[in-house]
């Protein structure tokens, strides 16, 4: 029973993780997103067509 208990835990703990890596992913990739939007824009700027 207690080792049921444990499993348990262990899994919540994973799935924590999981989620948390995901969402230090996401803020990644919208930053990435962000920086090559910017320049993109620069660029823009720089050479105007």
């Amino acid at each position: 029973e207690k080792l049921k208990e444990r499993e348990r835990e262990m899994r919540k703990r994973k799935e924590r993780e999981e989620q948390e890596m995901e969402r230090v992913r996401l803020k990644a990739r919208r930053k990435d997103a962000v920086v090559s939007y910017q320049a993109l824009l620069t660029e823009k700027i720089k050479d105007p067509q």
